[in-house]
Formats: C-alpha cells, structure tokens, sequence
C-alpha cells in the first residue's frame, strides 16, 4: 500500500509503481520494506510517512528502489520507466538513456543515478 492510498487518496498507476518497489524490496531482502511487527497500524503509519531504508548490499538497486519507494508519487517514474530501471539492473537491458533518477532521494547520501553496467 503506497502513501497516498494509508491518507485514503485514490490508487494510481504511481501507487501501482510503489507497491512494486515493495515488493521488490522483500525479494531481495527475506522482509517487506515496512516490517512485520504484527500490528497493522503501525505499519501503516510508517508507510504513510515513508519511514524505511534501504539495507546496505543493495548495489545498483538501491537508486532504484529509491525511486521506486519515493513518498510523492510525483517522484516515482512510470511503469514502464521501473520496468527499464529493473531490466537494467539485472542486467537484461543496457542502462536508459534518462539515467538520472527524477525526484528527491529520500536517503541522504545515496546515489541518484545508476550506475554505469
């Protein structure tokens, strides 16, 4: 569940984006991005105010993930920008040509552009 959609504003495809970037996130790190304390409520609050990071190892995905996993949907790219971002990564595509991640990075220090393949 994206931010916008714990504040009960209407889904959009950039929720969609979002809920990817989740889903992402746990198969790669064994955990959803939020936790699993057991109380739903918690989560949601962070959720809504997009309380995570990204755990060291995650290499050329975390400016994705980043992107992906930004607060304000207006940050997060299209799908099928995500879908060029994942392929580059895994190394089935080359890198798009818009590699600058657009938006802000909600890590500080973190890098805002893929890295080279």
């Amino acid at each position: 569940m994206s931010p916008e959609v714990t504040r009960d504003e209407p889904a959009t495809t950039a929720s969609d984006v979002f809920s990817l970037g989740s889903t992402v996130y746990a198969a790669v790190f064994g955990s959803p991005p939020f936790g699993t304390d057991g109380n739903p409520l918690m989560i949601m609050r962070r959720v809504e105010k997009c309380d995570l990071e990204i755990p060291p190892g995650a290499g050329p995905l975390e400016p994705v993930l980043a992107t992906l996993l930004a607060h304000d949907p207006t940050d997060r790219p299209t799908a099928t920008r995500a879908t060029a971002l994942l392929n580059a990564v895994a190394g089935d595509a080359p890198p798009p040509a818009e590699t600058e991640v657009p938006g802000r990075s909600r890590w500080p220090g973190s890098p805002r552009s893929l890295p080279p393949p």
